[in-house]
């Protein structure tokens, strides 16, 4: 099976500042970006455990990976999230990276995910593309539910 690899892109109605906010911080990304089921923080601070869902009909398919923030650039509003495990091992490759970008009215929310396992279910890869592509609306649902107003030129 091949890598998967992919980009999508969403308009926001709401500023840059506060989607930065919620995309910096993985601990957020299950309230928007329903392929990451649960992150719960390491008691050190370094690095998070983080449950990978995606469900294919009756299926649904999780992988619990350990994710560091390897990136993080404030002022160019670009994270970068990718899979490191303790324990010595050969794992696949898991990179999360976002970034947002202004955009009149409002934000551009851009994410890219990378797996270079194999064993996937075929078809999955269309899920995530998908799921990728939604999640900027729900995300700018849970800004506007939260207070930050639509942005206007």
């Amino acid at each position: 099976m091949p890598d998967v690899d992919f980009t999508a892109t969403a308009h926001l109605r709401v500023g840059v500042v506060p989607a930065f906010g919620y995309v910096q911080d993985l601990t957020t990304y299950p309230q928007w970006f329903t392929i990451v089921d649960r992150v719960v923080p390491e008691p050190t601070g370094e690095g998070w455990a983080v449950d990978l869902a995606a469900r294919l009909g009756p299926l649904k398919r999780t992988k619990r990976v350990r994710m560091v923030r390897c990136v993080l650039e404030p002022t160019a509003r670009r994270v970068v999230f990718e899979r490191h495990e303790l324990d010595g091992g050969s794992h696949s490759p898991w990179v999360l990276s976002a970034s947002v970008a202004e955009s009149v009215p409002g934000c551009d929310l851009t994410m890219h995910l990378h797996y270079g396992g194999l064993g996937w279910v075929p078809g999955l890869d269309l899920i995530l593309r998908e799921e990728a592509r939604r999640a900027g609306a729900r995300l700018e649902r849970r800004l506007l539910q939260h207070g930050h107003l639509p942005h206007r030129e």
